[in-house]
């Protein structure tokens, strides 16, 4: 049976199969649009159900969708076409609505765990996802980007819930996501199978995993659920209090200033010979949403850019593990002794995935 559905030539000019077919990208749009007012922030509980919510919708949509999709190519019940059609586009809308939804909870809490140099891979892989949805109408593409964001909810939410950020932590993620994706497939082709469109899901379920694996094994996926906080350069440190840091000085223009609690430094130059021993310090502070106890091991690697070959070269590596649960975050510096003169940088990383990174140049 023609995966195609059947047209009906008295439909109207306006109907909601134009909507949700030649304008699936403004529903998209209009479902991340719709996340920037109401998604909540990380750092409380109603974060975790916004996930599983937009998950359970968009399923029970794709679900629905498939019913009426069988219903319509098969002639059953052909004089209830128009219901069976109202319905289909109906639920093929709210597809395209939430799976915006969907999309946006995984880019803006990216983004709200790392910096824009670290998450914009995942920025491009959605803004194709999107165009490709717009392009590859009649397979139903949309189907494939649920299976990406699903990819995106196990990456993001699989170490908060083990409490660890590792590569076991990763993999499990991916796992999981595979596993969801591989029986809504089943679900889908058993409600209604269409040889052509099952191909094309099983190519995406195989696809997506590799690419993201790509973009993990090549370190341009940022270490969520974990995000830099307070961070930066110091001249001068100090630990006071009994070993339990206070306060954190740093040496301007001569004269001791007093920051709480590693407060960040807006500087991005020092003069080298202010600095004593011409020594640099960088601070960091890694939290975790909702102070939930993570389990990883920080670098702190020190770049400095090369003007003759024109990339970044690394010059000292401090790494130190984090564990426990820490209501201010887990805090830890590193000491560049005989700082040259340039373009430096410190990407703070966990498991070798990248946190944040901060700059600062050396006159």
């Amino acid at each position: 049976m023609s995966g195609n559905l059947k047209h009906n030539n008295k439909e109207s000019g306006f109907s909601l199969h134009k909507l949700a077919h030649k304008f699936k990208t403004l529903a998209l749009i209009a479902g991340f649009t719709f996340d920037l007012y109401i998604l909540p922030p990380i750092n409380t509980g109603k974060f975790w159900w916004v996930g599983p919510s937009y998950i359970g919708v968009i399923f029970f949509c794709i679900f629905m969708r498939q019913v009426f999709r069988r219903f319509i190519n098969n002639g059953t019940f052909f004089a209830l076409y128009n219901f069976h059609n109202f319905f289909y586009n109906t639920f093929s809308f709210l597809v395209s609505f939430f799976l915006g939804s969907l999309l946006a909870y995984s880019l803006i809490y990216y983004s709200s765990l790392s910096d824009i140099f670290s998450v914009w891979p995942i920025f491009v892989l959605i803004l194709i996802a999107i165009i490709l949805n717009e392009t590859l109408k009649d397979k139903i593409f949309d189907v494939a980007i649920f299976m990406l964001a699903i990819n995106f909810y196990f990456i993001l939410n699989v170490p908060i819930f083990f409490h660890e950020v590792s590569n076991s932590s990763f993999y499990l993620s991916l796992l999981f996501a595979f596993i969801f994706n591989i029986l809504m497939i089943r679900i889908i082709k058993w409600i209604y199978h269409e040889a052509s469109h099952y191909i094309f899901y099983n190519i995406f379920l195989f696809l997506i995993p590799i690419l993201i694996y790509g973009l993990y094994n090549f370190k341009y996926l940022p270490a969520v659920p974990l995000k830099l906080g307070d961070s930066g350069f110091y001249s001068y440190v100090e630990k006071v209090d009994n070993g339990i840091a206070a306060n954190y000085y740093k040496e301007n223009k001569g004269q001791k200033i007093s920051t709480k609690l590693y407060g960040f430094l807006k500087e991005t130059s020092f003069d080298s010979n202010k600095l004593q021993g011409n020594n640099l310090y960088f601070f960091s502070s890694v939290v975790s949403p909702q102070n939930t106890p993570i389990k990883s091991m920080i670098s702190h690697s020190w770049e400095k850019y090369n003007l003759i070959a024109k990339s970044w070269e690394e010059k000292f590596s401090f790494n130190f593990p984090i564990y426990g649960n820490r209501l201010d975050g887990y805090r830890g510096y590193s000491l560049k002794t005989n700082i040259e003169k340039g373009e430096w940088r410190v990407r703070v990383l966990a498991d070798d995935r990248v946190i944040g990174t901060r700059k600062v140049f050396i006159k």
